[in-house]
């Protein structure tokens, strides 16, 4: 981190030419979690942008990363935390450059390339247009034509990163490496001749220089460069790996929204290509059906048996083709909303998992259309067979797991039985009711489990009949699984003459605070039918939404925005109040908040159908309005508000997935336990959690995946557990960046890893987070218990070195999803070029031997969107000293 925040500057400077941006290191949030980012204005009424810097784990074969967010100007470089000091230059030269691509194609509102022009071979892409790969590979050339002419470097060094250089124009087919004898030669060297061409136009002339020097077919160089290069060959040959394209399951398998020869929809095509893959999925489900019931029939009395999915969304991107999936088609084939809340940039990564390309249905800032995730979604579940419907796992009579599965085309329910360990991706679980308690006891199923504990501690002191014991926490697991209510369960209580015992006991008033919340809201909806919901029913499109003429949100989170958005958008007299407290700076950088403020909010210039109220929010409160019609009421900071709808929004509820709820009971009747761990590859990467439900000698295992997996429940992790991996997934998918870990691309993304950790092993099962991701994160804040970063003062020690010079290493080659890099990372140098090679910017060190703290540079005007206008300027840290020089060409990470 140190040496990130040392070179960036100077990469920067660089790569902007003989342009001299603005660059300041900028502190931001509240003390013990502050976090550092650089704000760039590159040219004069440019916006400003923010550039921030962390080092994380990161999967297999990706030594860095960018997450791009082209709507609020901010781009997050994530550098593997495996990354040696010395090569975050070249690594940061390339990421830079690909995250301006970015952002000079959004701002021509033009789609990223995907197909390089800078390869090996003869073969060009139709047209000459460079990848945002390509131009991170240009980066790289850059930064090594400038370390080639560092005066301040040592022959040995400068020799180093001319052979280096010689390598990548290699790799990028700027070089003719046939023999010039053969056939073939001509065709290569035009295809390397147009590729120098178009990348020296983004090269700097040192750079094009070298090109014209080194750019010949290996027996035209000089033999010292020949021998060079002839090494660095055999080097490479010896380590190259290859690295899949998608990191599913399905790689050899058009993408979804290509046809079978990998031509794209067009964009005018996606509502009928969506619908025909909506009919090709019901058929295959019917079909399904039919073939399981047929099966059932030459067995009878044993059911069928198959690997089993529960659940799809973003999830299907680890889609086992040879498993039964088994999903309602909810979420997004529901919700009436205007498409996901992201922008195409913003999940530009689902391309490298296989799901989709986002650019393909919508422009670099616009929104995702929904009928585009429908395309995706159902083109992935009809890679094997599937059913759409839900499924609840039992015990069956033999003591094998079976999934029930209830068709939704209304079918007779059937069962089969589970091979291995069935994969749950059910998304976001339940929504919290208005007042319940926060922590464990957040719902009625969690309070009546604290409940039945605390009866059967009355039984153990006495102060119970055991056989009045054993009869209330039968009837209490009974109501709760019938479907009683909060009512039902007080009033449970009080014929067993325990609820004033319990309730007066200080450990119960979580307990007994959502199950009175709880009745509140049961009563609420009965007053009230159709005008009292859960955000759920909103996002799902259970609604009637001319109910009422004005509706509360209750709770200023994304999905109490979200539904605003769609109550407004379906009934256009409705007026919308936000009430709680001010929504979270997430918002600010996701495409959805802003427009709608613009389009609604008087404040923004909108039609003043929607406003805000800050307010603490509480158990639900009615009364009745003047024409005898139930109404709603906060206390709002100025006042009494009242509305004749409400939706509650404020938080998700802690518990075992829905599916599991009888496997829960069987476990719990037999007196068993419910274990809980954590899910990682070798890279350290989160991909789920797993539930193993043990009793009489019989174990039972599940593993959950996607938005469910980052709400672990209660009744098998502690809360310290839960607290680190919120924390953890806060740093691998920063606000900054318009997601969140358990959004649609981070989902595509973990369940893909998934998937291919399953083939090529181990899945680790961990009781907690790994320790490589609870070491501080400097640039993007420190987790709840983890140690406080240093500055940047104390991390980078006070040394000689030379004034300018920036660290070394080189990048690696090979194919990857766009915005990764591949690794093969030679061993890095000592020392860079001095600042003459490479552009000072205004906060680069003092030309002297020990540093002294460098100025500040002017801070520019807060812009009217960017990284935060709360910010304060640091100094820039100094540089580090200088590294003892290394063995020479080789490889590792």
């Amino acid at each position: 981190m140190s040496e990130g925040e040392r070179v960036l500057p100077v990469v920067l400077a660089l790569l902007h030419g003989d342009r001299e941006p603005s660059i300041e290191l900028r502190e931001t949030g509240e003390a013990g979690n502050k976090r550092r980012y650089f704000a760039l204005r590159d040219a004069p009424g440019n916006e400003e942008i923010g550039i921030w810097l962390d080092a994380l784990p990161l999967p297999d074969k990706v030594i860095a990363r960018t997450l791009i967010n082209t709507t609020s100007q901010n781009y997050i470089v994530q550098l593997s935390d495996q990354l040696p000091s010395p090569a975050v230059g070249r690594v940061l030269a390339y990421e830079v450059s690909e995250l301006l691509t970015a952002r000079q194609r959004a701002a021509e509102g033009l789609a990223p390339v995907h197909e390089n022009l800078l390869r090996l071979g003869a073969e060009l892409p139709q047209t000459p247009d460079l990848s945002g790969e390509d131009r991170g590979r240009i980066g790289e050339l850059n930064w090594l034509a400038a370390e080639m002419g560092g005066s301040s470097l040592d022959a040995q060094s400068r020799e180093q990163s001319r052979v280096e250089f010689s390598a990548l124009l290699e790799r990028l087919g700027m070089r003719p490496t046939l023999p010039s004898e053969s056939e073939a030669f001509a065709d290569e060297a035009d295809a390397a001749g147009i590729r120098r061409h178009v990348a020296g136009l983004h090269l700097t002339a040192e750079a094009n220089r070298a090109v014209y020097e080194l750019a010949f077919p290996i027996e035209d160089l000089s033999p010292d460069d020949a021998a060079a290069l002839l090494a660095h060959r055999q080097a490479a040959a010896l380590t190259t790996t290859h690295i899949p394209a998608h990191i599913g399951h399905h790689t050899d398998l058009p993408m979804p929204g290509y046809d079978a020869d990998g031509v794209p929809l067009l964009r005018e095509d996606l509502d009928r290509a969506a619908t025909a893959a909506a009919e090709r999925r019901t058929q295959l489900s019917a079909a399904t059906v039919r073939e399981l019931a047929a099966e059932q029939q030459w067995q009878p009395g044993r059911p069928p048996r198959r690997k089993v999915i529960i659940g799809g969304g973003a999830s299907l991107s680890g889609r086992d083709p040879d498993a039964l999936l088994i999903d309602a088609r909810g979420r997004w084939h529901v919700d009436p909303g205007m498409g996901i809340v992201q922008s195409a940039d913003q999940v530009r990564d689902l391309y490298g998992t296989g799901v989709g390309d986002a650019h393909q249905f919508a422009g670099p800032t616009d929104r995702v259309p929904a009928k585009a995730v429908q395309l995706w979604e159902d083109e992935l579940a009809v890679r094997g067979r599937v059913v759409d419907g839900h499924a609840q796992l039992v015990v069956g009579r033999n003591g094998k797991l079976l999934a029930r599965v209830q068709p939704s085309a209304g079918e007779d329910p059937f069962s089969v039985e589970v091979i291995g360990t069935p994969t749950i991706a059910t998304g976001l679980t339940p929504e919290m009711v208005p007042g319940a308690a926060r922590g464990a006891e957040n719902s009625l199923r969690a309070a009546v489990r604290k409940l039945e504990t605390h009866v059967a501690g009355l039984e153990g002191d006495g102060s119970m009949d055991a056989a009045a014991g054993q009869s209330v926490r039968t009837g209490l697991t009974e109501a709760v699984r019938g479907g009683a209510g909060a009512r039902e369960i007080l009033r449970l209580l009080d014929e067993a003459g325990i609820k004033d015992t319990l309730g007066a006991e200080k450990e119960n008033k979580p307990v007994f605070q959502t199950l009175e919340a709880t009745r509140l809201w049961e009563e609420a909806r009965e007053q009230a039918p159709g005008r009292a919901l859960m955000g759920d029913e909103v996002a799902d499109g259970r609604f009637d939404p001319t109910a009422a003429q004005h509706w509360m949100i209750a709770g200023a989170g994304g999905t109490g925005v979200a539904n605003a958005e769609i109550i407004l958008q379906s009934n256009p007299d409705a007026q919308v109040t936000i009430v709680g407290r001010e929504p979270p700076p997430a918002l600010r950088h996701q495409v959805q908040f802003d427009a709608m403020r613009q389009r609604h909010e008087t404040a923004f210039g909108g039609d003043g159908r929607l406003s805000f109220v800050r307010a603490e929010l509480e158990a639900v409160q009615t009364v009745v309005g003047p024409d005898g019609r139930t109404r709603f009421q906060v206390q709002g900071a100025d006042g009494e508000i009242e509305s004749d709808g409400y939706v509650a929004n404020l938080g998700r509820t802690s518990p075992l997935p829905q599916v599991t709820e009888q496997l829960d009971s069987w476990t719990r009747g037999k007196a068993g336990e419910v274990s809980g761990d954590l899910l990682f590859d070798e890279s350290d990467q989160f991909l789920g959690y797993g539930l193993t439900f043990e009793a009489e000698g019989r174990d039972h295992r599940v593993e959950v995946t996607g938005a469910a997996s980052w709400q672990l429940p209660t009744d098998a992790f502690d809360p310290a557990t839960t607290r680190a991996l919120l924390a953890m997934g806060g740093r691998q998918i920063p606000a900054e960046s318009g997601n969140a870990a358990p959004g649609f691309e981070p989902t595509a993304r973990q369940s893909a890893a998934l998937a291919r950790a399953r083939e090529e092993g181990p899945v680790h099962r961990l009781n907690s987070v790994p320790e490589r991701w609870q070491r501080p994160g400097t640039g993007l804040g420190t987790a709840t218990g983890m140690d406080e970063p240093k500055s940047a003062e104390a991390a980078a020690a006070p040394a000689v070195a030379t004034p300018g010079a920036v660290p070394t290493g080189t990048v690696p080659t090979g194919a990857a999803p766009a915005g990764t890099v591949p690794t093969e990372v030679a061993t890095p140098k000592a020392t860079l070029p001095e600042a003459a090679a490479a552009p000072a910017p205004a906060n680069a060190p003092a030309p002297t031997a020990i540093p002294a703290p460098p100025p500040r540079v002017p801070k520019p005007p807060t812009p009217r969107r960017g990284p935060g206008s709360a910010a304060e300027s640091v100094a820039a840290p100094p540089p580090a000293p200088p590294q003892p020089p290394g063995p020479g060409p080789g490889f590792g990470v």
